[in-house]
């Protein structure tokens, strides 16, 4: 879900046109800040249309990522291999919008629709949110400084539970995005690789720690059979995960994905791997079902973007980003500056929450 759905993929065949800009509310955080009412139809994905208003979500959200990836204060016109920031916040969310919508129209017409558990889980990930961000009127201000609500940031979560049940039809081989056997045949083309693994350690700073820890856990595993059932069943300080990747797209690094290429199915380290995110034990295992079914699926979307049909509105395309976003932020920060009060503006929300999602 987060593989896909919070990355950039390329949307082809864009035409770059008016797509009825239209809109009659003309108020709203959006609207003052970009002149665009949030109902005009800024894009238009395959004939589906989306209102502004998540369009400029999207930008409001690429804009504040950059931010806090690049430390605070942004030259949007700076340019990076050929592309300003601002350019780069809009290509970003073009590529969100389109993905989203993909994802609506493929859930209609493979009747998938949100179910009682998805709504249990949209509820859920949203008290966890407002618990982390100091409650439900800290965390509406920090969706607010993106002009968005709760209404709002839940319907992009809405999206990412049909995405979610997408992905279960493809794991059963329901419906026509997946014929059976089709995930099967995938993982096995792509060599895709599942891997339970122990992590000791975040990284340098207490490397000697994660290096004892780790060779205490492989001599306890050694003395067990190092057989998967010993690795699942060791009494460890180690974070535990399962992880499945395409080769070359694990963010593992070389070291670690050469030690995984070695192992067999069922076969466990007899070393541990260093990387920069800490010491790692793995044990091999065949492909977890539910996770090919989601790299499957990424696939398809990726596809699907690179083929769409995708119009933007003249509106939208003229839309400075910078100036945009500082005339949606700029208020509030000054605001919460005179209150004594931080708000970073790039919180999460319930869209980005596996969980919940």
């Amino acid at each position: 879900m987060k593989r896909i759905m919070a990355a950039a993929a390329a949307a082809g065949m864009l035409f770059l046109t008016g797509c009825g800009a239209g809109g009659t509310i003309r108020e709203g955080a959006y609207y003052e800040a970009s002149g665009i009412c949030p109902d005009a139809v800024a894009v238009t994905v395959n004939g589906r249309q989306v209102d502004a208003e998540h369009y400029l979500y999207w930008l409001a959200r690429n804009c504040a990522w950059l931010e806090e990836e690049l430390g605070g204060t942004v030259d949007w016109e700076e340019d990076r291999q050929g592309q300003t920031l601002g350019e780069y916040a809009k290509e970003m969310a073009l590529e969100n919008v389109v993905l989203y919508a993909l994802v609506e129209t493929w859930a209609e017409q493979e009747g998938v629709t949100l179910t009682e558990e998805d709504q249990a889980d949209l509820e859920a990930a949203w008290q966890s949110q407002c618990e982390a961000a100091g409650g439900q009127e800290a965390y509406e201000q920090s969706l607010g400084r993106l002009g968005a609500d709760r209404e709002l940031a839940q319907s992009v979560a809405q999206d990412a539970c049909l995405y979610r049940g997408l992905q279960a039809r493809c794991a059963s081989g329901e419906g026509g995005l997946a014929p059976e056997g089709e995930v099967e045949a995938f993982a096995a083309e792509q060599e895709l690789v599942t891997v339970d693994y122990l992590r000791f350690g975040t990284g340098a700073a207490d490397l000697a720690q994660a290096r004892q820890q780790a060779a205490a856990a492989l001599t306890a595993l050694t003395s067990a059979g190092a057989t998967a059932e010993a690795f699942a069943a060791l009494d460890t300080q180690g974070k535990r995960g399962t992880l499945t990747y395409l080769p070359g797209q694990s963010d593992l690094g070389e070291a670690a994905e050469s030690a995984i290429a070695a192992l067999a199915e069922g076969q466990c380290s007899a070393a541990a791997a260093e990387t920069e995110e800490g010491v790692w034990i793995f044990c091999r295992r065949a492909p977890d079902a539910a996770q090919a079914a989601e790299l499957y699926l990424d696939e398809l979307l990726r596809s699907a973007a690179q083929e769409a049909d995708v119009s933007l509105s003249q509106a939208c395309r003229d839309l400075d980003a910078g100036a945009f976003y500082t005339a949606l932020t700029q208020p509030q920060d000054t605001a919460q500056t005179g209150d004594d009060t931080s708000g970073t503006g790039a919180e999460s929300d319930p869209s980005t929450q596996e969980s919940g999602t």
